[in-house]
């Protein structure tokens, strides 16, 4: 459960973070149901059923982006047409553009697979390397079989939007060589080899 103080989970950005805290906090503060958003299997399941959502999940967005939802996708990135990430959950279920969310959980998951997907290949950066970890350039969409390190990564590069290692962090907050991101997904996938 989302409780008072720091909530961290490795495949969040700061903003995503401050986002869920905000929101869990809010939800706990307002509801007797304490346990109406906790990440339960019961939970997941009824916010993954279609037209099911995360609990107040419009009602607080990020107030800066607009992300909302249990990975922070933006309206206008979620609904975008050439990209159709919307459209990733049809690979399971069929579901039209008016019944799918960036809100429901299964929906917005499918849809960030399919992003990390698309994008896992990397763009031009003015760097090779995030933490010591390869970046792939300009790659190309991903298949099940060419995850490796730099295409994870990439991909955690993509999805966070920046390299959190200083100074190629720029103008967003930097992480720490033993807490980051880029780190955590490396470790993580590893796991599944």
């Amino acid at each position: 459960m989302v409780s008072e103080g720091s909530f961290q989970h490795p495949a969040l950005t700061k903003a995503q973070a401050e986002n869920f805290q905000k929101l869990g906090m809010s939800w706990v503060k307002e509801t007797s149901e304490k346990d109406a958003w906790m990440w339960t299997d019961e939970n997941v399941k009824k916010w993954s059923v279609c037209k099911g959502k995360v609990p107040m999940c419009e009602a607080y967005a990020h107030p800066d982006t607009g992300s909302k939802g249990p990975v922070g996708w933006i309206d206008g990135w979620f609904f975008e047409e050439s990209d159709k990430y919307y459209a990733g959950v049809q690979a399971v279920q069929e579901r039209t553009k008016e019944q799918v969310s960036n809100c429901n959980f299964m929906d917005a998951i499918f849809a960030l697979a399919k992003s990390m997907q698309k994008t896992s290949g990397g763009v031009t950066y003015p760097y090779t390397t995030c933490w010591g970890h390869p970046l792939l350039m300009k790659g190309g969409p991903s298949t099940s079989c060419t995850w490796n390190e730099a295409r994870v990564t990439t991909a955690t590069r993509q999805y966070a939007g920046y390299c959190s290692e200083p100074p190629k962090n720029g103008s967003y907050s930097p992480q720490t060589k033993n807490n980051n991101h880029f780190d955590r997904a490396w470790t993580f996938y590893k796991t599944f080899q």
